[in-house]
């Protein structure tokens, strides 16, 4: 019987035309970025190497220019003794809650119970936040004041999940 060549000689890879052009195509890709990335100094390409209009508001992604804006609520809440009360800070108008908290000046028996986004138009927990809601427990003997804040953002829209 004549010698049968072994399974791994009967499967000899043969490049195809295809791959070799896409294994040529993606050198060349690799090379060009890898000898960008080597003969560019840092720092070489900014605003003075923009085209005049090369960058419009248009090509801009949204939360590039981020604009915060920090407000606080009108008016302090006086919580009760023994009592649970809050109150909300509302975002100026186009803005939207990203954040808040509350002002409790550090009095002993004063407690956070609840700090969430809030939609002020719906009167709900739900939907893009406008503002900022937050309850605390007064344990203590003396009614005391808190004041509530919201931190905002400029955006164009908003919208929630949660």
């Amino acid at each position: 019987m004549p010698d049968q060549p072994s399974p791994a000689r009967r499967r000899a890879v043969r490049v195809s035309p295809a791959l070799a052009v896409a294994l040529l195509a993606l050198l060349v890709a690799l090379g060009g970025t890898g000898y960008a990335a080597i003969a560019l100094p840092a720092q070489s390409v900014g605003a003075r190497q923009l085209k005049e209009r090369a960058v419009t508001p248009g090509k801009i992604v949204p939360g590039a220019g981020v604009e915060l804006v920090y407000t606080r609520a009108a008016n302090n809440v006086t919580v009760a003794p023994g009592a649970i009360g809050g109150g909300v800070a509302t975002c100026p108008h186009g803005t939207y809650a990203i954040g808040g908290g509350a002002g409790t000046d550090d009095v002993a028996g004063v407690t956070v119970t609840e700090s969430l986004p809030y939609n002020s138009a719906s009167h709900s927990f739900s939907g893009a936040a406008d503002a900022w809601s937050v309850h605390v427990e007064n344990a203590g003997p003396q009614p005391q004041a808190i004041e509530v804040y919201a931190v905002c953002v400029v955006a164009a829209r908003a919208s929630a999940t949660y």
